[in-house]
């Protein structure tokens, strides 16, 4: 049935008013968590939509399937079972498919929870008692293509305010691989998602570019360049001025004023500020990716505005 015709009525996107992502921390092997799982995020929904969830990010931390593995099924339809891949072509897809870094499963995590909590909203407009499973049987396409419009219209957005094509592209594209993930498994074997493959230049262990080919979905959004429009100086002003928090209206000076990261400004120090040399120019030092350190200049006018700089 299309989820054209499952939908009826408004979405409501709910405030994430209690936090549902946390990870497994050591205290966690004495209730059975296997130590490869220690760091690994899990969400707090509850039902059998939960325990998909959970086991789609553990398989993704584990790197039991990756999306290397999932584009390789992309041809297998109509099967009843889960995809069978023998000893060689496992090893050279979970070879060629490198395991995600812990703060991209994070996102992973939020990405496949909202998308979930979207799906589990839209089909509560329709009276029906059919569990998560049925849902997944006769997922398709155009139910990744609901998930955008929705998104983009802003009837799925916390603010209430359209969602920009690169996150709607990020959250599709995490959402595609969480339905392949469940045909791998076996639960969605009628799954069928409409893809060209389009030639990219990606770097090789010998350092040589290397053209490969990769699969380019019709139904996942592109961003638009034309269609981004950067506020000018006064507009960034005025939004911040507006921010009624002082520690979030510091951290956003910072952000603009230097060109720090935001998970810069978090882990800044009380001593962050010094001096170099016999001239007035103070800077910041900052740890950045890769646990580096640098120095940023910061103008006399955002350290008047900062006091406890």
């Amino acid at each position: 049935m299309p989820v054209a015709e499952i939908r009826a009525g408004d979405l409501l996107k709910p405030q994430a008013l209690t936090k549902r992502i946390f990870h497994f921390q050591p205290t966690a092997l004495n209730l059975g968590i296997p130590r490869k799982f220690i760091g690994c995020p899990y969400v707090t929904r509850g039902g059998e939509a939960g325990r998909l969830v959970n086991a789609y990010i553990q398989a993704r931390w584990a790197k039991a399937w990756t999306p290397s593995i999932g584009r390789a099924q992309l041809a297998e339809v109509g099967s009843t079972r889960p995809t069978q891949l023998d000893n060689f072509q496992a090893a050279a897809l979970k070879q060629k498919g490198r395991r995600a870094l812990p703060q991209s499963i994070n996102v992973i995590a939020r990405h496949v929870d909202d998308f979930v909590e979207w799906w589990e909203a839209s089909l509560s407009l329709d009276d029906t008692d059919e569990d998560v499973h049925e849902r997944l049987l006769r997922a398709q396409e155009d139910l990744l293509e609901a998930y955008g419009d929705d998104m983009g219209t802003g009837e799925w957005s916390n603010s209430g305010i359209p969602v920009s094509n690169t996150t709607i592209n990020h959250r599709q594209i995490n959402a595609l691989n969480f339905l392949l993930w469940t045909k791998f498994e076996g639960l969605a074997p009628e799954f069928i998602v409409s893809a060209t493959e389009r030639k990219v230049r990606v770097a090789s262990f010998s350092g040589a570019p290397l053209t490969i080919s990769r699969p380019q979905f019709a139904v996942v959004r592109r961003p638009d360049p034309r269609r981004v429009r950067l506020p000018d100086g006064d507009e960034l002003r005025g939004h911040i001025a507006a921010i009624l928090d002082p520690a979030a209206q510091v951290g956003a000076l910072l952000i603009y004023g230097c060109g720090l990261r935001l998970s810069e400004v978090i882990n800044l120090r009380n001593d962050a500020l010094v001096q170099q040399g016999s001239g007035n120019q103070k800077y910041l030092r900052v740890t950045g990716k890769g646990n580096k350190t640098r120095l940023v200049e910061i103008e006399p006018f955002l350290i008047k505005q900062i006091p406890d700089l």
